[in-house]
């Protein structure tokens, strides 16, 4: 540094002369100085209003679609919760024969049905029937019986009968309105599973049903926005002129601080109009004109100082005002966030946590604390993991605004929940801190419940097997794969014979024991990729996936298995199976044509003696066909009373005298002429007519007989014989028929034999040896028909009661050519005799048998050479002596 008296400084002219031109330009640079500030105050004034306006605006647009994402996601729980009510309801009634008005309200009172849908008015169980919808049994929605609704005809209003006839079997149900304009009441219908005509019925009073709904619980005030109102009314009658159109989108008035939003929405099968507006105050945007005057006051020179000053204090108090507003519209948006009753959580771009409310850390059990800072991913269920990924990785990049899935997350306990969430970004996408908002509702009830309905629809309740309509599909799908892969399919069509004894005798719990059992075994041999199912009743069957030779040694494998003892009671009992074999080879084949088919080879099975599997021929189709037609020709013969009875003459061998008859059904079939009851008591007994057929046969011959006794003093002596359903024995039937049928006659019931076969009875059951005491106290006797060809005849001749055995046709008419035969017709004979009981020889068609009996010991007999079986009109002319 230079020595300070060394330094040079400026002249006093040249300092002169500068301090002349500051003078100078210290005006213009004063000057300019304020227009400079000025104008960069009125650009700093104007983008700040803009900015507060824009951020203000667009969080008030997330909040307001917030409450509009809530009320919908109400709204669609408001429907499920009507449609899993109905489905129970329709699952609940399908389930017995016909529930009536006390069931239906137990039933509604023990679901609880007033307070989860206090809507509901009334329920209703319906019968279609020629057009006409009559109510058959009626509650009002709190479980009480609805008296007034009985025996009404919904169809009667037009309205009801064409969403009935919209009704597919694809629907789970159907709105339509009933009532008179005005006053209308809103009705769900829905068909009944397994009932051809029957409906259920929910019953809304008004046109708008679901507004109650949504009000219940305390939740209106979380649904409508603060100071706003919304509403859900019927599209095209009830929409008031006022509601904008249904466009879907969240719009701002212009000129004003009110949201509204108006959609369409569909309530089963419906449409309706849902609108949402926002109350005045709801949006407080800043408004602002001091840019304007600051820009103006800055023009002015002389006020520059003083409008700097103004426009200084004014940006002061305007930045304190935008923050204000902005800590409101904050501190709304958190509140609204941290109460709502969905899940909700701010994540960061990359995923992570930011925000989250107490809603969501309850919905996936974990605390809000434990939520934040953790990435959203980390808790997605696995299999569902790649999917939101992708959705994530959409928004993030711009490539989606927003993103509507259902999630599986995983609990903190391991536990699975289904979350229905939407995802949008909050922010712009040029933002460098963007943020997006997650709200999530819990949806796992309703999974869990359409899980279980689902399970109803598609699995036999009693063995947890796939029922007939799975089996369908799977069948479908098997032929659809095989068409591709070439792989041959089989089916196996099974039937358990003579189930109808083990229900009869020892009931139909045991009946349901025997189902299940069989079941398991089936389960436990059949292995993936076969597949087996209950189709209905004691018939099971088994899709594979093999060849004709394969599945022929797999049906002698199931048959084998079957053929184990189960216990019962206490007891082994020894059942047996048909079984029906098909191989498609045919790619037209579909699973109707199998199903007929394979069917057909089943009953090939059981004609060929039961126990044996059978594969499908040709020649069985005609044969199905024939046995359909024979079930339908038998109902007409009851209905046209077709049936007449021919009576065999018993003979007393040691007077020679008639000693009675025995009662043989005929069928005089308008075609094929008289036909005996081997031509058609299978099929009879297989559609269940056999009891009904049993019955007329009883009454008939009973008042024949009645009419002879005042005919003739000799018929007065003779007894009648009655074949009857083995059934009869075990349900108390008798008890009711026998009564009825005495009463009605002067016959005596001692002069009645009731005959059973020993295949029809089991030795341990009860009920069997009851009926046989209550008939003997009644005075009507007992036979065992066809005795020798049972597996324990011994035993019942210890436990029941027994009058008379009737030896078995197959053992006398070898009397004359087999000496074991006639050992054991001697052996029969003398046991008889030692037990007090009589014997009856069937069968004797030559002196040779008749000879032989005689000297056996045999107390009666009957046959073609003693006389053949007679009609009534022959039995008054021959043996009565009536011209």
């Amino acid at each position: 540094m230079e020595p300070i008296s060394e330094m040079s400084f400026p002249p006093p002219e040249d300092r002169r002369s500068h301090a002349v031109v500051w003078a100078r330009a210290i005006p213009w640079l004063i000057a300019g100085s304020i227009a400079i500030a000025t104008i960069a105050a009125f650009v700093v004034v104007s983008r700040s209003v803009g900015s507060a306006r824009d951020s203000a605006t667009e969080s008030a647009e997330v909040l307001f679609t917030n409450v509009v994402r809530d009320t919908e996601s109400r709204i669609a729980l408001e429907q499920s919760k009507l449609l899993f009510l109905l489905k129970g309801a329709s699952s609940w009634a399908a389930g017995g024969e016909s529930a009536t008005s006390e069931q239906l309200a137990d039933y509604m009172q023990n679901q609880g049905a007033s307070d989860r849908v206090p809507a509901l008015t009334w329920v209703a169980l319906t019968h279609l029937s020629g057009g006409d919808l009559i109510v058959t049994a009626a509650s009002t929605g709190a479980g009480e019986v609805n008296e007034g609704l009985l025996g009404t005809n919904l169809a009667a209003d037009s309205r009801v009968a064409d969403a009935v006839s919209a009704l597919d079997g694809s629907d789970v149900c159907v709105m339509s309105i009933y009532g008179a304009v005005g006053e209308e009441n809103v009705l769900l219908l829905s068909k009944v599973p397994g009932g051809h005509s029957t409906y259920l019925t929910f019953g809304f009073v008004g046109s708008v049903f679901l507004s109650p709904a949504l009000a219940h619980d305390g939740v209106a005030s979380a649904l409508a926005p603060p100071g706003g109102e919304f509403v859900v009314v019927r599209r095209g009658i009830d929409v008031p002129d006022s509601l904008p159109d249904p466009t879907g989108q969240v719009e701002l008035i212009e000129g004003g601080s009110t949201f509204t939003y108006s959609s369409e929405q569909d309530v089963f099968g419906t449409a309706w109009t849902f609108a949402v507006s926002s109350g005045d105050d709801f949006l407080d945007i800043p408004q602002s004109s001091e840019h304007w005057a600051l820009l103006a006051g800055g023009i002015v020179l002389t006020c520059a100082v003083l409008g700097l000053l103004i426009a200084r204090q004014r940006l002061a108090e305007h930045q304190a005002a935008v923050t204000a507003h902005l800590s409101r519209s904050n501190r709304r948006y958190l509140t609204g966030f941290d109460r709502a009753p969905i899940g909700a959580a701010e994540l960061a771009a990359d995923g992570t946590i930011v925000r989250a409310n107490p809603t969501m850390a309850m919905q996936l059990g974990r605390t809000v604390d434990s939520l934040e800072g953790r990435r959203l991913i980390d808790l997605v269920h696995p299999a569902d993991l790649d999917d939101q990924v992708h959705r994530l990785e959409e928004l993030v990049g711009g490539g989606a605004i927003s993103s509507q899935a259902e999630v599986r997350y995983l609990r903190s306990d391991g536990q699975i929940v289904w979350i229905t969430e939407s995802v949008a970004s909050l922010d712009r996408f040029d933002d460098h801190d963007r943020r997006f908002l997650v709200q999530s509702f819990d949806t796992t009830a309703r999974r869990v419940a359409e899980l279980e309905l689902e399970h109803l629809a598609f699995n036999d309740p009693l063995t947890g097997l796939p029922n007939r309509t799975r089996l369908r599909e799977h069948l479908q799908l098997t032929l659809d794969r095989s068409l591709d892969t070439g792989e041959p399919v089989s089916m196996l069509f099974i039937d358990i014979d003579r189930f109808k004894v083990v229900n009869d005798s020892l009931g139909h719990s045991a009946g349901d024991e025997v189902i299940a059992t069989v079941a398991r075994r089936l389960s436990e041999v059949v292995d993936a990729p076969h597949f087996v199912a209950r189709f209905g009743g004691d018939e099971f069957a088994i899709v594979c996936i093999s060849n004709r030779e394969q599945a022929d040694r797999f049906a002698d494998r199931v048959l084998e298995i079957i053929r184990r003892p189960i216990v019962l009671q206490g007891e082994n009992i020894h059942i047996t199976a048909s079984i029906g074999v098909i191989t498609s080879l045919d790619a037209t084949d579909t699973p109707e044509a199998l199903l007929r088919d394979v069917d057909s080879a089943m009953y090939g099975a059981k004609a060929a003696g039961r126990n044996k599997t059978e594969r499908f021929e040709a020649s069985m189709r005609a044969a199905a066909v024939q046995r359909l037609d024979l079930e339908r020709a038998l109902r007409k013969a009851i209905e046209r009373d077709e049936f007449t009875i021919r009576y065999q003459p018993v003979i007393d061998l040691e007077t020679n005298d008639i000693a009675g008859f025995e009662a043989l059904l005929r069928w005089e079939h308008p075609e094929r002429g008289l036909l005996e009851p081997s031509a058609f008591l299978d099929v009879a007994s297989e559609a269940g007519l056999l009891d009904e057929i049993d019955r007329l046969t009883l009454r008939r011959a009973c008042s024949q007989f009645d009419d002879w006794s005042h005919l003739s003093d000799a018929a007065k002596e003779w007894h009648l014989a009655v074949n009857c359903s083995p059934s009869w024995f075990h349900d108390a039937v008798l008890q009711e028929i026998l009564p009825s049928v005495l009463r009605g006659t002067s016959f005596e019931a001692n002069r009645l034999w009731l005959e059973v076969t020993e295949h029809d009875l089991l030795s341990d059951s009860e009920a069997a040896l009851e009926s046989f005491e209550e008939l003997h106290r009644m005075g009507v006797n007992v036979a065992i028909d066809d005795f020798g060809t049972g597996f324990s005849s011994l035993s019942y001749l210890s436990q029941f009661h027994v009058d008379r055995l009737k030896i078995d046709r197959s053992f006398v008419q070898s009397l004359d050519r087999s000496d074991a035969d006639e050992a054991i017709v001697a052996a029969v004979v003398e046991l008889a005799a030692a037990l007090g009981i009589r014997t009856v020889a069937e069968g004797t068609e030559n002196e040779s048998q008749l000879n032989a009996i005689r000297r056996l010991g045999a107390d009666y007999a009957q046959g073609f050479l003693l006389s053949r079986p007679l009609s009534a009109g022959e039995v008054e002319k021959d043996l009565i002596g009536l011209d």
